[in-house]
C-alpha cells in the first residue's frame, strides 16, 4: 500500500514527516511531501492512520557506540 500526503501547511524546514498506518510507521524529511510512503501490505479494510510533523528539540549529538557496553549517555544540554 502507498500513502501520499499531497499538501500541508506550516511544516518547518527541518521537520520530519511521520505517517503511521496500523502498526507500521514510516518517517522521512518533510521535503518528501508529495512522494509516496510504502507500507508492507494492503489492508482488507480501512485502518486508522496518524500523521505527525516532528521537529528537533535539541541539536543533533554524535555518539560513538561501543559494542562491549550496554549503556551510553548523551548530553543534549539544558533547554
Amino acid at each position: 500500500m502507498e500513502v501520499t500526503l499531497e499538501a500541508a501547511e506550516g511544516i518547518p524546514e527541518d521537520g520530519l514527516l511521520s505517517i503511521k498506518v496500523g502498526d507500521m510507521k514510516r518517517q522521512a524529511p518533510a521535503s518528501r511531501l508529495g512522494q509516496p510512503f510504502r507500507f508492507l501490505s494492503s489492508p482488507p479494510g480501512p485502518l486508522p492512520a496518524q500523521v505527525a510533523i516532528l521537529v528537533p528539540a535539541a541539536p543533533v549529538q554524535n555518539v560513538h557506540l561501543d559494542p562491549t557496553k550496554t549503556e551510553f549517555a548523551v548530553n543534549f544540554g539544558s533547554q
